[in-house]
């Protein structure tokens, strides 16, 4: 099973949890802090700093120079070995893992679509939806529409 595979089986059961009242953020976000334990294993001690300082930090302003000087390297030196690695860069990353954990905001029906934008690190929720659409096909306000939650602003 891979980690979008076992994402998707989690949210299923925070809806579920949602109708039974259950907070389904917590449950979602215990998972997805397992599935990225598990999937940093085979990088280098540098990318998996960086992957994991990113899963901790992820509604922080993360920059290049930050990370880099964080694993001690440059910057230059991080976007080479991190794309060699990962094949994605370092951005590309950083909004995956930011659209993921928005997830778990998006479940909570109590929560705005800026307010999940605002919580996951991005910064305008324009470009919240922009990214999130281009990595899950759908908007946010569709994910929640499609979850039963409806759609909020």
């Amino acid at each position: 099973m891979t980690n979008d595979q076992l994402l998707d089986s989690v949210g299923a059961m925070a809806q579920i949890a949602l109708e039974s009242g259950i907070a389904p953020d917590a449950i979602l976000a215990a998972v997805q802090a397992v599935c990225a334990c598990s999937a940093n294993a085979g990088y280098t001690a540098v990318v998996r700093k960086v992957m994991e300082r990113v899963e901790r930090d992820f509604a922080l302003k993360l920059t290049l120079e930050g990370l880099a000087k964080d694993a001690f390297v440059s910057r230059t030196h991080l976007c080479h070995l991190f794309k060699k690695e990962t094949g994605r860069t370092l951005s590309s990353f950083i909004n995956e893992v930011r659209v993921r954990k928005s997830k778990a905001f998006l479940y909570n029906p109590s929560l705005t679509i800026a307010d999940a934008a605002k919580l996951s690190g991005f910064t305008n929720a324009g470009y919240f939806t922009k990214v999130f659409r281009n990595h899950e096909g759908i908007s946010p306000g569709e994910f929640k529409e499609e979850l039963g939650i409806g759609h909020t602003r």
